[in-house]
């Protein structure tokens, strides 16, 4: 009797094990099941952490599928240079609570292969992201991506790429990844709140095609219902405002731009190498309704250079409010643009414009500080003097720090 309880022993805890692998390798886009899962005591697993078989869509997808399913978590995609060709776009859906984390920028690329003219998958979305993070403005749930090098291909421009959408998640956070080669924008925050921190964007891509024609860095779009007061906004992380921080831009047609009442917040960033040279680097745009406005300082711009003269524009308000200090504007025509675009109460308003500093480096001079093209009057629509009562919001963002 006792050696056949010890053998049937053995079957239990032989089918046991079996049933432990199953569940482990259940789905072929899961190759490793993080020392996070608990077995439970109803004998369910608990899949939060989960590594992707690979850094393919499908396979990516299929893990933030089981790790939504299993109240969210995260998904690390190997390291390796990954083709990412989706049968339809976008090519991964991520909802709010799940995390993509990749090996580092470099190691984990995904990236759009040649293809034949016309070979991309038709779009169902009025561009074709890489990533779609989407949420409902959970404020106990976001997004990270982080650790990815994303790469387009471009051949016309007629691609409409985008390497991360965002719409209606609170608290995203995008670091440390690298954008090539998008003709859309890199990154497009819509309707949302959070940080983009230590990430690079260039478009090798306008050194080939030329023209005023795609290649936006970030496009931060708020709710266009709300016109929010400046000191909603000011120094302050709420509402919709979008922070960017530690970032290098370099060769697009805006490295930032805003519409429909977004509000962004751009610090410790440089600029370079704008593409066409003239275009501004960053901008709240004017058409109604445009962007609310920005803050912008601690960053660098460099200009570039046509006939041996400086034509760039570093700050351009078409639209909104907003403070402008502390920046360094190297080779570039002009620091600061007053244009007209929109009508009351979208035209620029309430703009302070303190304490930057125009320089040279290659240009036969430093420029001008301001260019009002409209007009606006100094005292009553800008201010030459810091804000009164103004205190920017602590840096590093908080959410860099957990």
């Amino acid at each position: 009797m006792e050696e056949k309880k010890i053998k049937n022993s053995k079957i239990y805890a032989t089918l046991l094990l079996l049933l432990l692998l199953g569940l482990i390798s259940f789905s072929p886009a899961i190759a490793l099941l993080s020392n996070t899962v608990l077995i439970k005591s109803q004998g369910t697993i608990s899949t939060t952490q989960i590594t992707a078989r690979s850094g393919f869509p499908d396979d990516i997808q299929a893990a933030v599928n089981v790790v939504a399913a299993a109240g969210g978590g995260t998904v690390y995609v190997p390291e390796g240079n990954w083709t990412f060709n989706p049968s339809s776009w976008p090519g991964v859906t991520i909802p709010n609570g799940v995390n993509v984390i990749g090996a580092g920028i470099g190691k984990t690329v995904l990236y759009l292969p040649d293809y034949p003219q016309g070979g991309l998958a038709n779009k169902p979305f009025p561009n074709r992201p890489f990533f779609y993070c989407v949420g409902n403005w959970e404020t106990d749930k976001k997004v990270i991506i982080s650790g990815i090098t994303f790469q387009g291909h471009v051949e016309d421009e007629e691609e409409i790429l985008c390497g991360v959408e965002v719409v209606g998640v609170d608290n995203f956070r995008i670091d440390h990844c690298e954008f090539i080669d998008f003709d859309n924008a890199a990154i497009f925050p819509r309707d949302c709140r959070g940080v983009i921190d230590h990430c690079i964007i260039d478009n090798p891509y306008k050194d080939r095609i030329g023209g005023a024609e795609g290649a936006y860095g970030i496009i931060v779009l708020g709710d266009y219902t709300a016109w929010y007061s400046l000191d909603q906004l000011l120094g302050k992380y709420t509402l919709n405002t979008v922070y960017i921080e530690d970032c290098n831009f370099s060769r697009c047609r805006h490295s930032i731009a805003s519409n429909q009442a977004g509000w962004y917040v751009v610090r410790h960033c440089t600029f370079q190498k704008p593409r066409p040279a003239q275009y501004p680097m960053i901008d709240v745009h004017g058409a109604s309704p445009g962007g609310r406005g920005l803050e912008a300082y601690d960053n660098t711009f460099i200009g570039s250079l046509y006939g041996g003269s400086s034509i760039s524009v570093a700050v351009d308000f078409r639209g909104g409010g907003g403070v402008v200090f502390n920046n360094t504007f190297i080779d570039c025509a002009y620091g600061v643009k007053l244009s007209v675009e929109a009508p009351e109460p979208y035209q620029p308003y309430n703009i302070w414009i303190w304490n930057n500093q125009m320089t040279k480096q290659n240009a036969p001079n430093e420029g001008t500080l301001l260019l009002n093209t409209g007009d606006y009057k100094e005292g009553v629509d800008y201010f030459l003097y810091a804000k009164p009562d103004y205190a920017p919001y602590p840096y590093p963002h908080p959410l860099t720090l957990s």
